[in-house]
């Protein structure tokens, strides 16, 4: 499960390509900053998998299906006068399908209109959209829309409070 698209990666604050593992740095930080749970990192088969925990939660609709996700936690952040961030919800590992663990993480950068990634079911589900729009602008709650491979999907999620800033 990597992030394809580098400008997603400047809403983490990591500016390189990146992998799960790497960007739990950022969702630990947001987790100890949005209300006292810690996001966990434990291995399972031999991998760094991280537990998310917090108030967020999200839905995703796609190709006819609606995944719901919950436990998780928003950061969001500023890159070149372009807000977004990033949820993390659920157990999430860099491995092939996500060693069949149920998790969700959203990157955003963009001014309302801008990039998304989300990669979620297992890892079956993975989005890579430079045209995608978050209505309102990214925040404590909202909608990214979008297609993919000429498939509309929809994500909708509230963090449970404001996400922490980074």
């Amino acid at each position: 499960m990597r992030f394809a698209n580098q400008r997603i990666l400047l809403a983490a604050g990591l500016g390189v390509a990146s992998t799960v593992p790497l960007a739990t740095t950022v969702a630990v930080q947001a987790a100890s900053a949005a209300g006292g749970c810690q996001t966990k990192l434990q291995l399972i088969k031999g991998q760094p998998v991280e537990i998310s925990c917090g108030p967020a939660s999200a839905k995703l609709h796609f190709k006819g299906k609606t995944y719901s996700f919950k436990s998780g936690t928003c950061f969001s952040s500023e890159s070149g006068g372009e807000k977004g961030g990033t949820l993390t919800l659920g157990k999430n590992v860099d491995a092939k399908r996500n060693l069949g663990l149920v998790g969700m993480s959203i990157a955003f950068l963009g001014n309302g209109l801008g990039s998304a990634t989300v990669t979620a079911n297992q890892g079956k589900v993975y989005i890579n959209d430079g045209g995608a729009t978050a209505t309102p602008k990214f925040g404590s709650s909202g909608t990214i829309t979008g297609t993919s491979g000429g498939t509309p999907y929809a994500v909708s999620w509230n963090c449970g409070g404001a996400p922490s800033k980074g």
